[in-house]
């Protein structure tokens, strides 16, 4: 039952000390001592895990003080969870000036024969100030069993929490801290509810830290290599790009080029087309002018068998004609000769006639008149026979 004294003011001003107490002193036992701390350790760790802010405080044989002005009226546990302390480490726990009690109280049994004097007396205390959970762990099996026990608080005291036995291991669930406290004749450890996963201690996860920085100095050593190594793939690849920048600019410039050859095929093969069309308008008109060719020489045929048959005709005509000239080239011959028998007399009668001149000339001159001439060279009859033979 809660004490009656709890929280009662003192009547008096007065300076009041209350003294803590040195937890390695009490802690003489290694089993006693490696048991508090580890489970200290653990909830320690989860709480940093978790990133519990404020986290809660954790406090090892602090004495608790729950009647303001009288010291003599305390309890100290081995080990309790308590509300955050903003920061301030708690020598001790005054009750009138924390929030509440504390959620959690852990004994833990030493193995001396006068062990058990200081656990027995204390449930009474805490459930007078309001502790909702108490534990007691016996490390030895020296003094109660099961050596793991945990109470929860009622209206008439404290009831054991039901354990579950897990072969010769033990666990047990506590509400306050929200997982199981698991003993297995050996070590007194902590796990979670749901997942059933151990908690690392303190030397474990200091094992698991110092495993983790070297892994974390082996990966770093081999990213710097990866990044050295990368670094020469970049340069490579850097010098590759600028290699490949240039057989761009330089395809660039091809295609440029085969852009303007295409342009100019283009253009090219648009000129042939325009000809090919012209050519096609062209032999179409010269199919039309060979159709009109060979109507022309059918007809021109038919004209050359007409005119081969007025040059037959007309050489016989010319065999005639040159049988009438060879006639004529004879009569032609007799005339020359005729002619040149005259042109031989006219010259002599010319001759007469220049040596008449003279005669009358010179006669004229002696005042003589001239006698008229037997002849004329220039009569008509004289001219019309030369021009017929000349």
């Amino acid at each position: 039952m809660p004490c009656n004294k709890t929280f009662r003011p003192a009547t008096t001003v007065q300076t009041v000390d209350y003294p803590s107490v040195a937890a390695w002193a009490r802690f003489s036992d290694e089993d006693q001592r490696e048991a508090l701390f580890a489970v200290g350790e653990t909830l320690a760790i989860r709480f940093d895990l978790e990133g519990r802010w404020p986290q809660p405080s954790l406090s090892f044989a602090v004495p608790i003080y729950y009647e303001e002005g009288n010291p003599a009226v305390r309890v100290v546990p081995d080990f309790f969870v308590s509300p955050a302390s903003n920061g301030k480490r708690r020598q001790t726990y005054k009750l009138w000036e924390e929030p509440k009690a504390p959620d959690f109280v852990l004994d833990v049994a030493a193995a001396a024969a006068d062990g058990d004097r200081d656990w027995r007396g204390k449930p009474g205390g805490y459930a007078a100030i309001g502790v909702p959970e108490y534990w007691r762990f016996d490390p030895t099996g020296q003094h109660f069993e099961p050596r793991l026990q945990g109470f929860r608080r009622q209206a008439d005291g404290y009831v054991a929490l039901p354990a579950n036995r897990e072969g010769s291991a033990i666990a047990i669930r506590s509400e306050a801290l929200d997982l199981d406290l698991h003993f297995d004749g050996e070590r007194l450890r902590l796990r979670d509810s749901q997942t059933g996963r151990f908690f690392p201690t303190g030397r474990e996860f200091f094992a698991d830290a110092v495993a983790a920085e070297a892994a974390y100095y082996a990966e770093l050593d081999a990213l710097r290599k990866a990044n050295a190594k990368l670094e020469a793939e970049t340069q490579a690849l850097r010098k590759a790009d600028a290699a490949l920048e240039a057989e761009t600019q330089a395809l660039r410039r091809a295609d440029a080029a085969l852009e303007a050859e295409t342009q100019a095929l283009r253009r090219a093969d648009a000129a042939l087309e325009a000809e090919t069309q012209a050519l096609r308008k062209a032999d179409a008109k010269l199919e039309t002018e060979t159709q009109a060719l060979r109507k022309a020489d059918a007809k021109l045929e038919t004209e050359t068998q007409a005119l081969r048959k007025a040059d037959a005709k007309l050489e016989a005509e010319t065999q005639a004609l040159r049988k009438v000239d060879a006639k004529l080239e004879a009569e032609t011959q007799a005339f020359r000769k005729a002619d040149a028998a005259l042109e031989a007399e006219t010259q002599a009668l010319r001759k007469a006639d220049a040596r008449a001149a003279r005669a009358e000339k010179r006669l004229l001159a002696r005042g003589l008149t001239p006698r008229a001439k037997p002849y004329d060279t220039d009569a008509p009859t004289h001219r019309r026979a030369r021009s017929s033979f000349g």
